[in-house]
């Protein structure tokens, strides 16, 4: 029955570590071990260690997958973003042992066939869904605002819905994902909405512990400062002193090259030293689009075929301009609740 219930979590999952399969298994880490073991030696499924020290993947191998109905798992390439999915799950095992319900992982739900949008995993109550996004990755600002809206939407329906994140910065990649959630968030709900997020600190102990996707604990939260969400604009002097707009700026260059498509480097600056570059490239051709592309925010292309080269720069600009700016507000308000608190 062990072997069994393996096999039908690596044929809906494609991939997975045995850390998680004992999550979605409902067996010991010890017991995956042990079948995971049984079964490899029989020529059932694929067990590696593509990472190192990060545990052993199991795939599929034709003699598995054939006592399942499923499908070999050969070509089957554990992905770089495994660490997201990894981390996925463990927040859903956390929050299904925490709060007595089920769960479904995103694979779980794509395997069922649904089409619409998928989250990175379901807690389920009864009948009732509750999803979970888990940030892994600096996700973009315009991806960020457009995540954070769907969620305001659903929150205000009166459905929970969790954001989980690494957690400390210092061991993750240095991005404060809390701080980034919160302002995005912030914008779009109201008092009865916020009552309806809930965020998830997943700790990590060290950053090898981060590397190895090992979390330590995790943290259930409310979203903060709730009372502060819907409440009336600040006054022009408070306005005045929490934003930061004055002290960044971008400054743009144009590269233009006989053979080659129209480029902008742009460079932003903070408080006059730069923190950010990227490069804009104007379609040159109808089968492509403008793009910008930015090591921190990644790739983004341009949706509006008829939107001109110029505008879209502008575009693109003003929403990184926001985020960065908005990441400064939360940080000096952070700074401010600490001093009060007389932390350092």
């Amino acid at each position: 029955m062990n072997e069994l219930r393996l096999l039908d979590c690596i044929k809906t999952q494609g991939w997975i570590r045995e850390t998680e399969a004992a999550l979605i298994c409902g067996m010991s880490q010890y017991m995956v071990g042990q079948v995971s073991r049984r079964l490899a030696v029989r020529g059932e499924i694929f067990r590696d260690r593509p990472f190192g020290n990060a545990g052993f993947f199991l795939r599929l191998k034709a003699a598995g997958a054939d006592r399942i109905d499923g499908r070999s798992g050969k070509d089957v390439i554990v992905p770089q973003s495994w660490r997201h999915d990894a981390l996925a799950i463990q927040t859903l095992g956390y929050l299904s042992y925490w709060l007595g319900c089920g769960f479904e992982t995103e694979s779980a739900i794509r395997h069922s066939g649904k089409t619409s949008k998928i989250p990175d995993g379901n807690i389920i109550d009864d009948e009732t869904h509750y999803p979970l996004e888990q940030e892994f990755s600096r996700k973009s600002g315009p991806n960020l605002r457009k995540q954070s809206i769907e969620i305001a939407k659903l929150a205000a329906t009166g459905i929970d819905c969790f954001v989980a994140y690494p957690y400390p910065a210092c061991f993750c990649g240095g991005v404060d994902h809390e701080l980034r959630q919160i302002n995005s968030l912030r914008p779009y709900c109201s008092h009865s909405a916020a009552t309806h997020i809930k965020l998830v600190r997943c700790h990590f102990a060290s950053h090898l512990a981060f590397l190895n996707m090992q979390a330590t604990r995790f943290e259930l939260l409310e979203l903060p400062e709730v009372n502060q969400i819907s409440a009336a604009p600040e006054s022009a002097h408070h306005s005045q002193q929490a934003r930061h707009f004055d002290r960044l700026r971008w400054e743009n260059q144009e590269v233009r090259q006989a053979g080659e498509p129209h480029k902008v480097l742009a460079r932003l600056f903070l408080d006059g030293a730069e923190i950010m570059n990227c490069v804009f490239v104007e379609s040159d051709s109808v089968d492509e689009a403008h793009y910008m592309a930015n090591s921190s925010y990644g790739t983004e292309y341009c949706r509006d075929e008829n939107l001109p080269f110029a505008d879209f720069v502008k575009q693109q600009q003003q929403a990184i301009l926001e985020n960065e700016e908005g990441e400064l507000r939360m940080l000096s308000m952070s700074e401010q609740r600490a001093a009060s608190l007389g932390l350092s």
